[in-house]
């Protein structure tokens, strides 16, 4: 291609379809992803496993589907097995106004990726006025370094995930 004549073109996200009254959510937190290894799911899970061990109370809304059905199976047998079926609700895929609405009401987006290249639901995430809990990855810390409402914890570690979660509901 002509350098010349190329336009690189970032992923976008409409703020409007995302503003929202911040005094209005719950306390609830949000993950919007496809659910597999590399994105953080099993480490997610890990994480509420043990955040529920010290007693705290909380909810993560899940949007996206398993990449295969054994993947399905593995999340909802992990799940199932540490009793976290109140903790981690798995709504499937979300599209639309239904989707716009896990953003305005949620108030803490959770997001354990291994690897992204631009991540939209980051950029979605800061359009509904949410903190954030980001893997370290590069990917994400380009977008957020400078935001002031995130944490973020080291790609792949459950035990920091989970101090993360534990911060965000104490404060």
């Amino acid at each position: 291609f002509d350098k010349t004549k190329m336009i690189v073109i970032e992923n976008f996200v409409d703020y409007g379809l995302y503003d929202c009254n911040i005094e209005n959510k719950s306390s609830e937190f949000l993950y919007v992803s496809r659910l597999s290894k590399k994105k953080g799911i099993f480490d997610l899970i890990e994480a509420v496993k043990l955040v529920k061990k010290k007693g705290l109370n909380f909810k993560i809304n899940v949007l996206g589907t398993a990449e295969n059905d054994e993947v399905k199976n593995s999340i909802d047998d992990h799940i199932n097995k540490y009793g976290l079926e109140e903790n981690i609700i798995l709504h499937g895929n979300v599209y639309g106004n239904k989707k716009y609405e896990f953003f305005k009401s949620c108030s803490i987006f959770i997001f354990p990726s291994h690897f992204e290249n631009s991540p939209v639901v980051i950029k979605e995430a800061i359009a509904a006025k949410m903190a954030l809990i980001c893997s370290d990855i590069e990917a994400n810390k380009i977008i957020l370094n400078d935001k002031g409402n995130t944490r973020f914890f080291a790609t792949n570690d459950a035990t920091d995930l989970a101090s993360k979660i534990e911060e965000m509901l104490l404060n």
